[in-house]
């Protein structure tokens, strides 16, 4: 009897106690009640939305210690290794959950999240239509849901749902931005398009992005001194906006004021270089003024960057969504790279380290960018990041030996083309940088067969 009066008891004791709301009360209840397997969880999701994610995983995994059946837990490490590109792993932990729980909506969301990333848009739509099976007033799936229908080009499907979830939050800003998009971008029907726009506006007048979507379907409806209103309206929200820049450019030209058309047409790419559109319409508006040179050098960095215009715009989305994706920001880098852009490409593979600092492949990255601008020393201090976490990373250790050779280094030079070639014994750049390096030291017979079996290779690869 004395045992089930004290388990009453200390059960009075913690009811009467203030239930943690705060990341700090979350943690001070846990010195209190360590075992609190609830409690780890709930401090994990705050951390996980701060991007604290070693903090989060840290109280997953303490949760699921305590209480291993916990299938939220699951469900949140798998959106932090999900986070960090580490595709497999996410879908074995929302596995492992709905394993668990069958009927766990988080679960199925998140596996649709992942198919979405990985560009699996039927296998997505599916998933997000299991949730909505088992939560039909699940507003946030019937959004995703929509996005999976835009990628398959399945429009007024995309439009039902971006309804049905704004019936069910009638405040959903996001929803109405989407509607506004399709209406307006892809299928032509400006004033459906226009009014989605301006409720987005309406719920969230703060936003640079709902007051430029809003001027460009003003703009394509003709109105242009309303456009010109709601690009003036994004600036002032965010002097920053290169879209809005464009479209200012677009009204100015349709009022044939060709010189403050050029002046928001340079702007716009002055604040984002990476953006096709506006590189096009300045060479066309130059072409215009026969402006013979100039035309010449805006449309031919058009064409370098058209090509690259779409993956950029679904990259950029998905960060705005996902500002913690660490592969997302690699593959960004990358195409920053191929552009010539290294210092956006630093940029972007510095947020992928803030996310995975043990991944190897944006060190690399991150030291062929310093390479290109010319700094040497921190290339070599990346390169040799990137091969302390993987010495099996052979473009790492060509690289590295390439860097050292540049500044001067040969003997060090030497010795990591070696261990390039030790792990990869076919490759062909390994073998050239060890002739030049050899041929700088005078070491010719050396240079020679190096250079030899070099040319060999890339005879029997037939490049």
């Amino acid at each position: 009897m004395g045992r089930v009066l004290l388990g009453i008891a200390l059960a009075t004791v913690v009811a009467c106690e203030r239930l943690p709301t705060t990341k700090t009360d979350y943690q001070a209840w846990l010195k209190r009640h360590p075992q609190d397997s609830q409690a780890h969880r709930q401090l994990a999701d705050l951390l996980l939305q701060a991007r604290d994610l070693q903090g989060a995983e840290h109280h997953y995994r303490t949760a699921l210690r305590i209480a291993p059946l916990a299938a939220d837990a699951w469900v949140g490490l798998g959106n932090i290794a999900g986070k960090q590109g580490l595709y497999e792993q996410a879908e074995s932990h929302f596995r492992h959950a709905l394993a668990l729980d069958d009927a766990h909506v988080g679960a199925w969301c998140s596996l649709a999240s992942l198919a979405l990333e990985q560009e699996e848009y039927a296998h997505s739509r599916d998933l997000y239509q299991q949730a909505l099976a088992l939560d039909p007033a699940n507003a946030g799936a019937w959004y995703n849901l929509a996005l999976a229908y835009i990628k398959l080009k399945a429009y007024y499907e995309a439009i039902a749902a971006l309804r049905q979830a704004t019936r069910i939050d009638t405040g959903y800003s996001l929803a109405f931005y989407a509607l506004g998009q399709i209406y307006a971008e892809r299928l032509g029907e400006y004033r459906e398009g226009i009014a989605a726009f301006r409720r987005a506006v309406v719920l969230r007048a703060d936003w640079p992005r709902a007051h430029s979507g809003l001027g460009h379907a003003l703009l394509q409806a003709g109105q242009v001194a309303e456009a010109t209103a709601a690009f003036a309206a994004a600036l002032a929200l965010d002097p920053s906006a290169a879209q809005a820049h464009v479209g200012l450019g677009l009204a100015e030209e349709r009022r044939e004021a060709e010189t403050l058309a050029e002046a928001h047409y340079l702007r716009a790419i002055a604040l984002d270089p990476a953006r096709a559109r506006p590189y096009f319409k300045l060479g066309t508006l130059y072409v215009k003024q026969k402006r013979k040179e100039e035309a010449q050098h805006y449309l031919g960095r058009f064409e370098e960057l058209a090509p690259y215009a779409d993956d950029l715009a679904q990259l950029r989305d998905r960060l705005r969504r996902e500002p913690d994706n660490a592969l997302a920001q690699y593959a960004l880098a990358r195409i920053y790279a191929k552009l010539n852009m290294p210092s956006l490409a630093i940029g972007a593979l510095r947020s992928c380290l803030a996310v995975r600092p043990d991944y190897a492949p944006a060190y690399n990255n991150l030291g062929n960018a310093h390479l290109r601008l010319g700094d040497t020393e921190e290339a070599i201090a990346l390169y040799e990041a990137a091969v302390r976490l993987d010495t099996a990373y052979a473009l790492a250790y060509n690289n590295l030996a390439s860097a050292l050779l540049l500044n001067g280094q040969l003997p060090a030079a030497l010795e990591r083309y070696q261990r390039a070639l030790r792990i990869r014994p076919d490759y062909a750049d390994a073998y050239y940088g060890l002739a030049m390096a050899y041929r700088q030291q005078g070491l010719h017979a050396e240079a020679g067969a190096a250079m030899g079996r070099y040319e060999r290779i890339v005879a029997a690869s037939g490049e």
